[in-house]
């Protein structure tokens, strides 16, 4: 008895050093770095501060001098080249409104702390107790979530939408369908392909007044942003579109198919890029693949429709993973895989060896491997290897890819009513219950 105990107390005490090394990794690799590496938050930031001005906030010069009167240091991106819609700009101006520096620092730090609160409110689905080492096995693997270091130091819209939908999603479990309704209609609008899959899952598990409270929402921030850009030389929408037409064309930021090899771009086109050298096949493999993906999970969807299903996290956790890989999206969006992880922990005393497998697939998430193994000087035969570049290069995208696997499989295997995956009402109390 006295081994086992000290055994445990190891454990727990291994856990625990584990979860404080993963917060501090959170906050160095994140805001700590955001100072120094968050130009992302530019664009945004001038385009809406243009914006409040009266200016067209798609003018991509952005003179030195405009720079200097804004408090952005020339030695920032030079020409960002602005493509969030007005609704953007729209909820990005209260920041806008603020210095640079104080602006990005506002942001980067208000993401980390919204995200350890979303963390922790999950955690709580898993056990509701503090001593539980599955809790803080999961919150340890939550802050230690590269993806999500590399979203806040780069001061990206999408660490905000990834934690708009979240708590978005959350609330909406718990029946608040008017604040998950406007948190999710924000995410919308800040950038609506990290957030429709977000949308979508409240639609199909019968959050209707919160779905409806997102479009209430959206419209409204739509008529505020028309108003906006009414003020403003019509031009704006010819420089909007020249704006798209770099970002997304040969050598743009967003093009899978770019010289240099766009590895920081999770979404499918990449990997099937690099194996056909063919634009075209790489776009027709991922439609067809995530639509195979999609097909699976309507089919699990409407089975579990049978039983009377209400809610499940499993299946919005797969939901959200098949969603970044048929369009542009960059690494910081697989912060979703989030919600997988708390399948995986949840269930870690279950027989079925999936969400062990899923725990283990999840370290590939928590090293930079794909940005460390850029900065490594590399021969000409490693670096040209289409082996090398679809897999190793692209090792984000084949996990996303392993994890919604395993999500059906588990989904698949657990088959009897007493073992079901889905909750058919929202528990009494908050974190008495787990939902799956």
């Amino acid at each position: 008895m006295r081994t086992f105990c000290s055994r445990a107390r190891l454990g727990h005490l291994f856990i625990l050093i584990l979860f404080l090394a993963a917060g501090t990794e959170l906050i160095l690799r994140g805001p700590m770095r955001a100072a120094d590496r968050g130009g992302d938050f530019v664009s945004p930031y001038i385009s809406a501060h243009r914006l409040i001005h009266g200016k067209d906030p798609y003018f991509s010069d952005n003179s030195p001098q405009e720079r200097r009167e804004i408090g952005v240091a020339p030695t920032w991106v030079i020409d960002p080249f602005p493509i969030y819609p007005p609704t953007t700009l729209v909820l990005v101006a209260p920041l806008a409104i603020l210095s640079w520096p104080a602006a990005l620092g506002l942001y980067s730090w208000f993401c980390t702390g919204a995200y350890i609160g979303l963390v922790w409110l999950l955690s709580g689905l898993i056990d509701a107790s503090w001593s539980s080492r599955r809790r803080l096995a999961f919150m340890a693997f939550g802050l230690g979530l590269a993806p999500v270091h590399t979203g806040i130091a780069t001061g990206n819209l999408s660490v905000l939408v990834f934690l708009l939908s979240g708590y978005g999603l959350f609330l909406a479990w718990r029946n608040y369908d008017v604040v998950a309704g406007v948190l999710l209609a924000m995410g919308f609008c800040i950038k609506p392909t990290s957030a429709i899959a977000a949308l979508a899952a409240v639609l199909l598990y019968g959050r209707i007044r919160t779905f409806l409270t997102s479009i209430g929402v959206t419209i409204l921030i739509a008529t505020c942003a028309a108003f906006a850009v009414a003020h403003v030389d019509p031009i704006w929408k010819v420089h909007y579109m020249a704006n798209l037409a770099v970002v997304f064309g040969p050598e743009g930021a967003a093009n899978f198919a770019s010289a240099g090899g766009n590895f920081d771009l999770i979404n499918l086109q990449v990997p099937f890029y690099v194996i056909s050298h063919n634009v075209d096949v790489a776009n027709v493999l991922a439609f067809l693949t995530t639509t195979i993906l999609a097909a699976v999970w309507l089919i699990l969807y409407f089975r579990e429709r049978k039983r009377a299903v209400r809610w499940s996290w499993l299946g919005i956790s797969s939901l959200l993973l098949i969603a970044v890989l048929p369009v542009y999206q960059r690494n910081y969006n697989a912060a979703v895989v989030l919600f997988a992880a708390m399948w995986a922990f949840s269930n870690l005393k279950l027989r079925d060896p999936w969400p062990k497998v899923a725990i283990f697939v999840g370290i590939v998430y928590l090293v930079p491997g794909e940005a460390a193994i850029r900065d490594i000087p590399l021969p000409n035969w490693l670096s040209t290897n289409i082996f090398w570049n679809s897999v190793v290069m692209c090792q984000l995208t084949w996990a996303i890819m392993a994890s919604i696997a395993l999500c059906y499989a588990y989904m698949l295997h657990r088959t009897t009513p007493s073992s079901s995956t889905f909750v058919t009402e929202r528990p009494k109390a908050a974190f008495d219950h787990w939902p799956f």
